[in-house]
């Protein structure tokens, strides 16, 4: 990860992106981040995001870390690979703030968070990477994750059989 960190050039990069709404009020719901690069390590700062909301888009802090992990993971392997561990992740520092939207704390809702919050804070790591990686990140995903329902009976203690799918989303750029 170091090896990655050292290829961003030295400084700050902000991006902001915002959930339409919680299903309460109707208002935008503003996430963002600033991730700082100097000396190897990588500062990820979210403590400018809105607070909590009281509908269930809210999202923990554990689901905040996975989206942070899975974007620099993914930015790794366009140089190399390497085991995946605990270790990786020492160059990077992740700050938010107690009861904001990106890590939320009892009583909020969550539910949302885990699959639409999650997407929007890929999205702003992308938006933010991208002024530091513009050859690697060319765009931002489709900031939600779709999920399909299906079932093949009506009750379950039946025996009847349920699945979800999460199928792949979002956009394509034509290769030059």
């Amino acid at each position: 990860m170091e090896r990655l960190i050292e290829k961003a050039p030295s400084g700050e990069y902000t991006f902001i992106d915002y959930l339409d709404d919680d299903g309460f009020e109707n208002r935008d719901i503003p996430i963002k981040v600033k991730i700082i690069f100097k000396e190897k390590k990588a500062l990820v700062d979210f403590s400018g995001s809105a607070s909590q909301v009281k509908g269930c888009v809210n999202a923990p802090k554990a689901v905040t870390c996975s989206a942070v992990y899975y974007v620099f993971l993914s930015l790794l392997n366009t140089i190399g690979e390497y085991p995946i561990n605990h270790g990786c992740f020492k160059p990077i520092e992740i700050i938010t703030k107690l009861t904001i939207i990106v890590s939320a704390t009892y009583p909020s809702a969550v539910a949302g968070g885990n699959v639409e919050t999650s997407q929007r804070i890929v999205d702003v790591l992308l938006g933010a990477l991208s002024k530091a990686f513009p050859e690697l990140i060319p765009a931002s995903s489709c900031g939600t994750m779709n999920n399909l329902l299906g079932k093949v009976n009506l009750f379950v203690e039946r025996g009847d059989k349920i699945i979800i799918e999460t199928p792949g989303g979002g956009g394509w750029r034509k290769e030059e």
